[in-house]
């Protein structure tokens, strides 16, 4: 007996989106029991080929300052803690808060906002069930810093409407030379 099977796949090797099976099995005199295991194997080995994958958790979380004022847009990212490869990151909304998607694994989380130190929070372990990490506090990180010097330099080459204008005097390569030179 032989036996020939067709696929038709929307996208890629998902076996949840199948458009058509085709089985076509000739026919030798009363082989109709053959035909059925045929199918129904067929399906059972394909029903064991897909695992179905793990349900994400959610992570959620707020992250305030010391004056318990949210920080928006600070960067949230998530570890593997075994093998320290991120995982997954976000960025928090204006309310300063988050959520993360994590399958069940040990994690460890990072925090980190311009201006404040960077926070670590390990031990995450999702289990089966969403994990709230309530508020966050992130402390600041400021310097005290006598002066700051701000130092502007004109283009080498400016456009007008009707000319070039190099400016020669900024240009290393000219020092020292003569008009002629340059």
């Amino acid at each position: 007996m032989s036996a020939s099977l067709f696929f038709y796949l929307n996208d890629g090797l998902d076996f949840n989106s199948f458009k058509g099976i085709s089985i076509i099995i000739p026919k030798n005199g009363n082989d109709e029991k053959a035909d059925n295991i045929l199918f129904d194997d067929f399906f059972s080995v394909l029903t064991i080929a897909q695992n179905a994958p793990a349900p994400d958790y959610k992570i959620t979380g707020r992250v305030t300052d010391s004056k318990n004022i949210p920080v928006p847009f600070a960067n949230v990212v998530l570890y593997n803690s075994s093998y320290t490869v991120f995982t997954k990151g976000s960025a928090t909304d204006n309310d300063g808060k988050f959520e993360i998607l994590a399958i069940p694994g040990s994690y460890y989380l990072k925090i980190s906002f311009l201006s404040f130190q960077t926070k670590a929070i390990p031990n995450i372990r999702i289990s089966n069930q969403h994990l709230a990490l309530n508020k966050i506090i992130l402390a600041e990180n400021s310097e005290l810093i006598e002066e700051v010097v701000v130092k502007g330099q004109k283009s080498q080459m400016q456009f007008n409407l009707d000319k070039k204008v190099f400016n020669v005097g900024s240009d290393n390569t000219n020092l020292g030379g003569s008009e002629a030179n340059i």
